[in-house]
């Protein structure tokens, strides 16, 4: 809905100066449905916000943003049907997970060592791409965030090829980034939900491969949370999100 994607820009008419306002979108904070999905602990520490600033932001906001309340049963399905899916690649998969990746939604993969995550996270990018009339979705291009090192290009060639995609196109509609520990990769979403709304409807799916393995050392629970939270802040520009973790049978993490 429009509402949903309401810039901040409108806060200024609610006393909210222009030198905030770009303080929220430097933190991905661009709609004003994605603020108000941020918590007021997380706000105050966006450099120069006090509790008092932070209170007064949230307040325009609820005065903005009109569908707060409860809604029907036939408006949330109303809702729904801009929901889209991406297929898998694979018919048994898509069966499992109701039709495939699920827009406004976080996908999380699960596996251990050789069992299909790297190749999962490559076919997905280039299915994204395929435009699907039978499903009511037009197809965009791809994030893809890597904290493993594992993303080869040229695997993407033959997957593009099997679905008749042209491989240069198909690799051009691939927005790829490393990162190397967890508070990177949290910068580096805050920079992913400023480029979807920036760039509404073109990009329509966002792997992240994979946050368990590469940063196990400094996983904490706390620290994990937070990351989940900026995955969830994404999910309100009705894109895909598929999340790959790697299983790790032994851990030295401490989560006191």
């Amino acid at each position: 809905s429009e509402e949903f994607f309401q810039d901040v820009d409108v806060l200024q008419n609610f006393g909210i100066n222009v030198a905030d306002i770009k303080k929220l979108k430097s933190v991905g904070l661009c709609t004003i449905k994605g603020v108000q999905m941020t918590t007021r602990r997380k706000m105050v520490q966006i450099k120069g916000f006090s509790e008092a600033k932070v209170d007064k932001i949230k307040e325009a906001c609820t005065k903005i943003c009109t569908d707060n309340n409860f809604i029907t049963a036939a408006q949330v399905a109303e809702k729904r049907k801009h929901v889209f899916k991406i297929t898998t690649g694979s018919a048994e998969l898509d069966k499992i997970l109701g039709g495939g990746i699920e827009s406004m939604a976080i996908t999380e993969a699960f596996g251990e060592f050789r069992t299909g995550k790297t190749q999962l996270s490559h076919t997905l990018s280039i299915t994204a791409q395929l435009p699907d009339e039978t499903r009511g979705y037009s197809g965009g291009k791809v994030i893809y965030v890597d904290s493993e090192n594992t993303f080869r290009p040229e695997r993407l060639r033959p997957i593009a090829a099997r679905f008749n995609l042209e491989d240069e196109c198909a690799l051009e509609n691939v927005l790829y980034t490393r990162t190397f520990n967890s508070e990177h990769q949290m910068e580096l979403l805050d920079m992913v939900a400023g480029l979807f709304h920036q760039e509404a409807g073109i990009f329509k799916l966002l792997v992240s491969f994979s946050f368990n393995s590469d940063h196990q050392m400094e996983l904490l629970q706390a620290c994990f949370i937070c990351c989940n939270l900026h995955y969830g802040k994404i999910t309100r520009y009705g894109t895909c999100k598929a999340i790959i973790f790697q299983i790790i049978s032994r851990s030295t993490i401490s989560c006191d």
